[in-house]
């Protein structure tokens, strides 16, 4: 044991030394079926002691945090000592890590001191107490943003907090929220939110026992939404002239869904499930009497199947500057929605929902396809229905370099006020002013190339160049197509010691199209496009 001890006292920061006195050690192979010994776990601050040794800056940062606690890391692995190591599962504890946006580094791999073989688990701290202080400017000038705290671990317990003020093109307040992750040692989740808005009050709560690993083989999960406020819906009539109505919103909704997986394993699984949903639900114009409007409860049931064969893709310098996972799955769910008459329904209604997703790499190329479709059917025929694909392709000429494209499309029926495609201000085309593009029917193309530069200026923040083109619209199916785009260059922005893989973006380009009203060359402040 005094080589496995030395060992861990020699592997106290991601960037230290290896240990030496005499140590000798080994990687075993991905094949090896050797048993796990022991777990370590090697936890260094948001810097190194050897950073911090040489910056009163560093020193104090690291002061001001608490380190993760060894039980929130050891809750995500999957491995354990006295089993077999699996490099699978060793790939998928690290990506459960990344999840939670713990850490600015992540590393699982194993080490034999002697005759011992120890699952070694390094991770390095992210500065998890953000204050968040948004600001973004549209075409138009509409200034949006926002001021506040994210804690993302709280007291090292893996706990977020968020409480910050928010100021949206339409509304402004008070935005909170909170999770707890495998609350008290067990799979209990709970989590919740809250908006208080100028003209609407939002809440989300959530109980369960969800899927936390691919090999997990039942999900219990409920969750509830209640919604009081304004909603407004869109329609651009002819260039510059824009018609907007205000409904008014009232919803509860409760859905309890438990699923179980006859197939489940490290690369693959098998689920099947059922859904129950109870809801009330009213849209009424502006100024109309609350009271009437009919107080409708309505209730359905449903079922779904879904199968993935799982692969992921850790890949660096592709959206910001940190590590990331890209999903690239072979995913088929199916799912069937039943809404009986006399459960609030004028007609029985049937729901079909179909999910299909596929990816690989091959060399420097990442591609990833999604396709998204659910419709309900009545005697009378379509009720409603949404159909929504996307597909990226990402090239990686060099190790801090990433090309991007993007391709999405999008159809709807009969939405419910408010959920129409709207883009513009941050969304492509990101140069154009919010609402610019609204509708049941939606294109939109991207392609970006970014340049990492710099990563960790001072060892706090990073900076890149984008060069970007989007072009896409959106509209009504009574309407014309109506298409704008932009091309520009940007400053990305971002910070080697967060843990979620994001960055700002300060911008100047040239927006074209027929529908252009207002200034074609824009300065806009936000945050950069994710693919």
């Amino acid at each position: 044991m005094f080589g496995l001890a030395a060992l861990v006292a020699g592997t106290q920061g991601l960037r230290a030394q290896q240990p030496d006195g005499g140590a000798e050690m080994e990687t075993p192979s991905p094949s090896s079926s050797a048993v796990i010994d022991t777990v370590m776990i090697l936890r260094d601050d948001v810097f190194t002691e050897e950073e911090a040794g040489r910056s009163f800056l560093y020193r104090t940062m690291n002061a001001l945090h608490v380190l993760t606690r060894p039980g929130v890391i050891r809750r995500e692995l999957l491995l354990r000592e006295g089993e077999p190591y699996d490099s699978v599962l060793a790939d998928e504890s690290e990506r459960n890590l990344r999840r939670r946006r713990l850490f600015a580094d992540v590393r699982v791999d194993t080490v034999r001191v002697e005759d011992q073989l120890a699952l070694r688990v390094r991770t390095q701290d992210a500065w998890s107490t953000r204050p968040k202080v948004e600001f973004a400017a549209a075409s138009n000038g509409t200034v949006t943003g926002a001021i506040g705290v994210t804690e993302f671990n709280l007291l090292g317990t893996g706990i977020p907090l968020q409480f910050w003020y928010r100021k949206t093109v339409d509304r402004d307040g008070i935005v909170t929220s909170t999770a707890l992750n495998r609350f008290a040692g067990t799979d209990l989740f709970l989590g919740g939110s809250y908006q208080g808005l100028s003209d609407q009050r939002a809440g989300r709560w959530r109980v369960g026992l969800p899927f936390y690993s691919l090999s997990d083989r039942r999900s219990v999960d409920y969750s509830g939404y209640a919604f009081d406020g304004r909603v407004f819906q869109y329609r651009t009539e002819a260039p510059g002239v824009r018609d907007t109505v205000i409904w008014q919103r009232r919803a509860l909704l409760n859905r309890l869904a438990i699923a179980f997986a006859p197939v489940a394993g490290p690369t693959r699984y098998l689920r099947v499930g059922a859904q129950a949903e109870v809801r009330r639900e009213e849209y009424f114009l502006r100024g109309t009497p609350a009271e009437s409007v009919p107080d409708s409860v309505f209730g359905l049931v449903g079922a779904f199947v879904e199968y993935r064969l799982a692969e992921f893709d850790v890949v660096e310098f592709y959206n910001s500057f940190q590590r990331e996972d890209q999903d690239l799955s072979e995913v088929f769910l199916l799912g069937l929605r039943l809404a009986p008459a006399g459960w609030g329904y004028e007609r029985t209604g049937i729901g079909p929902r179909v999910r299909l997703q596929a990816g690989g790499r091959l060399g420097g190329v990442i591609a990833r396809a999604v396709v998204d479709a659910n419709a309900l059917f009545n005697s009378a025929g379509l009720d409603s229905g949404r159909v929504v694909a996307r597909a990226t392709v990402g090239y990686k000429p060099h190790d801090r370099q990433a090309v991007l494209f993007a391709l999405t499309g999008g159809l709807l029926e009969d939405p419910a006020p408010g959920s129409e495609f709207d883009l513009g201000f941050q969304i492509a085309p990101r140069l154009w002013s919010p609402h610019a593009f609204t509708g049941t029917r939606s294109m939109t193309a991207t392609l970006e190339h970014r340049w990492y530069a710099i990563d960790d200026l001072f060892h706090l923040i990073g900076l890149g160049i984008a060069s970007f083109v989007d072009y896409g619209g959106a509209w009504f199916d009574d309407q014309q197509p109506r298409f704008g785009g932009n091309v520009g260059v940007g400053l990305l922005l971002g910070s080697a010691l967060t843990g979620s893989p994001q960055t700002g973006q300060i911008s100047v380009g040239y927006r074209f199209g027929n529908d252009l009203r207002g200034q074609r060359w824009i300065v806009s402040v936000g945050s950069g496009l994710f693919f």
